[in-house]
C-alpha cells in the first residue's frame, strides 16, 4: 500500500525544507495529496503549513482528454 501517511507528510516536509535553502525559489509551499488522508496526517500536515487533499484517482484516468489526464 505504500508509505504511512505520517511518512509521506514527513517526507513533503523534508523536500520543503531543502527547497527553501535556495533562496532563489524560496518560498516554496507543498500540498500533500492521497486517494485518503488520515487524521493524524492532515493534522500533522496543517500543523507544518501544508493543506491535504484528497484525489479521485479513478476519475482522473477516466478524464475524456489525455492533456487532462494525470497518468
Amino acid at each position: 500500500m505504500g508509505f504511512d501517511h505520517i511518512d509521506g507528510i514527513e517526507q513533503l516536509t523534508g523536500h520543503l525544507e531543502l527547497m527553501n535553502r535556495d533562496p532563489h525559489p524560496a518560498p516554496v509551499t507543498g500540498v500533500f495529496a492521497a486517494g485518503r488522508i488520515r487524521p493524524p496526517a492532515r493534522t500533522l500536515a496543517s500543523e507544518r503549513g501544508s493543506p491535504c487533499v484528497a484525489v479521485d484517482y479513478g476519475a482522473l484516468r477516466e478524464l475524456g482528454s489525455p492533456d487532462d489526464r494525470l497518468f
